[in-house]
């Protein structure tokens, strides 16, 4: 499997719809096998999600992310992990281990007016196997 992860300053970027540095990791057996970093300047927010689906992104693990893109990124096939905030290695030894749980790693104050569709995004832990 192929995670996008948007990151600065080796933590999560806060804003998917601005970031522009990205962490392509491929994930089997539960290790990550390989990782590559891309550039994708921000402007046409559906350009980055052309070029993120041209590069085989199965899960983007992101901070906040506007609806616009978070619904065009769904209809490309892409699964979301979003409102997720921290250091890019802990999130990402988190998901790798199943341990990516609501509230641990989740942006301050998510989920108050968009409560519905946080909980349904988030769903509780993921399992990357």
């Amino acid at each position: 499997m192929k995670i996008a992860i948007p990151h600065f300053s080796g933590r999560i970027s806060p804003v998917f719809d601005v970031a522009k540095h990205f962490y392509l990791i491929e994930i089997k057996n539960g290790r990550e096998i390989f990782r590559s970093g891309i550039t994708i300047p921000s402007g046409d927010i559906f350009d980055k999600c052309r070029v993120l689906s041209e590069y085989d992104t199965d899960i983007i693990i992101c901070g906040a992310i506007s609806q616009v893109l978070e619904n065009a990124l769904r209809s490309s096939g892409i699964r979301l992990v979003p409102y997720i905030c921290g250091e890019l290695e802990e999130v990402l030894q988190a998901f790798i281990s199943g341990t990516l749980a609501v509230g641990v790693f989740q942006m301050p104050g998510c989920c108050g007016k968009r409560r519905r569709r946080c909980q349904g995004s988030h769903g509780g832990k993921y399992n990357p196997n």
